[in-house]
């Protein structure tokens, strides 16, 4: 069924996974649903070798290779990070399936993660505060020689169009809540996400950050990060600072403060002319007092 009606296959892989992220608490789920579509588009067995994603590498070629090949004990991601003089293709295969290898090489992404982790605007982390996870994703441009890079992804089996989609995941590894399942597509050089996270207890605290590619074995991505978070208590008490401009009225204040002299001076004329007229009384009451003591 999957590869005879490939179009399908390719459907049902990608609803299967897009389901996932609809759910939190699945960052195992997640994981095993892009594990399961990386062998699906290079039609690998999991015990099977990321080197056989390579093309003209069967089992039996691999093993020769590798007995001969001191690169080959390499992980498959620093691999393909080497220079191409490096990958000792030509020392095993021909020249024109050497050719083809080093291509292939070229066209796999090379991805890396760079992650912090903050307080904004504090030098520490206490607890009840906001974390900042700052999530940098770059990706280079397998292509060598300034060539442009392959409209679709490399496969030895799965030879339909495909495009190349990668997963970046936010978790925290404790208890596996999952804050982002992101999808993101090719072409891109670089992408930068903000995660916040509410800091509701003290204590280390663990967050991992994946980069995943839906069709590829052996390239992901994985960051650890640990956090020290200090109670709440050994907070320091905040220092209100005012900013001379933000201390100046604004517009709508100085226009308010206009409509405010306008209404108090009319009432500082009524009450003037109060007090003007209880002055005038003052002295005939004055009078009249003393002109009942001369009575007396």
């Amino acid at each position: 069924f999957f590869f005879n009606d490939p179009a399908t296959t390719e459907i049902y892989t990608q609803a299967f996974v897009g389901s996932v992220r609809c759910v939190q608490e699945t960052e195992l789920i997640g994981k095993r649903a892009i594990k399961f579509s990386q062998l699906f588009f290079q039609g690998l067995d999991q015990s099977d070798s990321h080197y056989r994603q390579l093309p003209f590498m069967p089992k039996e070629v691999l093993k020769k290779w590798q007995k001969k090949s001191k690169v080959s004990k390499l992980p498959f991601r620093e691999f393909i990070n080497l220079p191409n003089d490096q990958l000792a293709f030509a020392d095993f295969f021909s020249e024109e399936e050497s050719k083809i290898m080093e291509s292939c090489v070229d066209s796999l992404p090379k991805l890396n993660l760079d992650v912090k982790c903050y307080v904004k605007g504090s030098d520490n982390i206490y607890q009840s505060e906001c974390l900042t996870i700052d999530v940098t994703l770059t990706r280079k441009l397998g292509a060598a020689d300034g060539k442009e890079e392959p409209n679709g992804i490399h496969s030895n089996y799965y030879t339909f169009p495909k495009q190349e989609i990668i997963w970046l995941i936010v978790a925290s590894r404790e208890d596996k809540r999952v804050f982002d399942f992101a999808k993101l597509h090719r072409p891109f050089t670089e992408v930068h996400k903000e995660y916040m996270v509410y800091l509701d207890r003290p204590g280390k605290q663990e967050f991992t950050v994946y980069a995943k590619l839906d069709c590829y074995r052996g390239l992901d991505c994985r960051k650890h990060v640990i956090v020290d978070v200090e109670k709440k208590e050994n907070m320091p008490k905040e220092q209100e600072v005012i900013d001379p401009e933000l201390s100046k009225p604004s517009l709508m204040e100085q226009m308010m403060g206009a409509c405010k002299q306008e209404s108090y001076s009319d009432e500082e004329v009524e009450e003037e002319e109060e007090a003007k007229k209880e002055e005038g009384k003052k002295p005939q009451e004055q009078t009249n007092g003393e002109k009942e003591k001369k009575n007396q």
